[in-house]
């Protein structure tokens, strides 16, 4: 379990600790941020022993999304480790465009340079174009919708190393007016 937090030019992601259970549980909780994800009814206590669950795996991360200022805005996490592969998500981002594409570029990086995945796989649901438009902006694949049993209608992502350094060249020009990656 890394303890050091991933610092970029805008956000800063931290593991989430007990302290964060408030925060993290009223974004989940927001019903203009949550209608398009899957709905929690969690307790605060039952949110802090998820979180002390969640520290105790070795097979996720779940970050709190701070700005270098020190205000949280946001949670994103790689969950299901198996191998070469996961899932990313949890995402619940409440800061600006430049940071919300920062966090998801920080914990990108952190999947295929430091645990050396190949592919991180997700979801989003149909009608949340604004969410299949930030995903295919960092590389990902939609694939055509389908049922899941838990969360309904859904679109398939998925991003691979290759996709994703090929967005990133992109993304940086326009995060960091940076023509390297």
């Amino acid at each position: 379990m890394i303890t050091e937090p991933l610092v970029g030019k805008y956000v800063i992601l931290k593991i989430a600790e007990i302290s964060d259970a408030e925060f993290t549980l009223q974004l989940r909780n927001d019903p203009k941020l949550t209608k398009y994800i899957p709905k929690i009814q969690n307790t605060i206590e039952q949110q802090q022993a998820w979180i002390q669950s969640s520290r105790a795996r070795d097979d996720e991360y779940f970050f709190v999304v701070w700005t270098l200022t020190g205000e949280r805005i946001g949670t994103i996490g790689v969950y299901n480790i198996h191998g070469k592969v996961a899932e990313g998500g949890r995402l619940v981002l409440i800061g600006s465009g430049v940071e919300n594409f920062e966090a998801s570029m920080l914990l990108n990086d952190f999947c295929f340079n430091v645990l050396g995945l190949s592919k991180i796989s997700g979801f989003v649901f149909p009608g949340n174009k604004r969410a299949i438009r930030f995903n295919k902006a960092l590389g990902n694949i939609i694939c055509a919708p389908e049922k899941d049993e838990k969360a309904g209608m859904i679109c398939k992502t998925y991003i691979t190393q290759e996709r994703y350094l090929a967005a990133k060249k992109e993304l940086c020009k326009l995060l960091y007016n940076d023509e390297k990656a």
